[in-house]
């Protein structure tokens, strides 16, 4: 059989510099098909996927309410990953996924995640509660700020 005349596959992909592919997940139905488009454009490109969930102390905390000292929102994102991996993947989660919780707001954490990132693909809406909407608060942030292409998968 010929060879094509093509680059070398390495692992990772000629002309990206390896960059990751980085997709935001929060539990929504959206955010799982986002995830798995994710997979399927890095398996493409042969790019890592970081999938991303963000995590804040909620606001109460900001007037100098102080949370009983065992307690973080980071293990409730660590399940959001968990869970949105095992919906998507079931127990075959693909070796190119890199799960990670980021200590800042989604939109803050996906727009910084942007400039080291091949792509961002996001849901179209995530969790929040203003069904009319045609996209979620967080997509629009990132679409609008993103250092790099944005892919919004729509709803399923």
């Amino acid at each position: 059989m010929a060879r094509e005349n093509r680059p070398e596959q390495t692992g990772t992909a000629t002309g990206s510099g390896g960059k990751p592919i980085v997709v935001g997940v929060d539990r929504s139905a959206t955010s799982i098909a986002a995830l798995r488009y994710a997979v399927a454009l890095g398996d493409a490109l042969d790019l890592p996927v970081d999938v991303i969930s963000a995590w804040e102390w909620p606001s109460i905390f900001a007037g100098g309410f102080l949370p009983p000292s065992e307690w973080s929102p980071e293990p409730e994102a660590r399940r959001t990953l968990d869970d949105a991996l095992h919906t998507a993947f079931g127990s075959a989660r693909p070796a190119r996924v890199r799960p990670r919780t980021v200590h800042s707001l989604p939109a803050k954490a996906l727009v910084a995640l942007s400039a080291t990132a091949h792509t961002v693909v996001l849901g179209r809406r995530g969790r929040g509660g203003f069904s009319g909407l045609t996209m979620g608060s967080v997509t629009a942030a990132v679409a609008a700020h993103s250092v790099c292409p944005v892919v919004i998968v729509p709803a399923v």
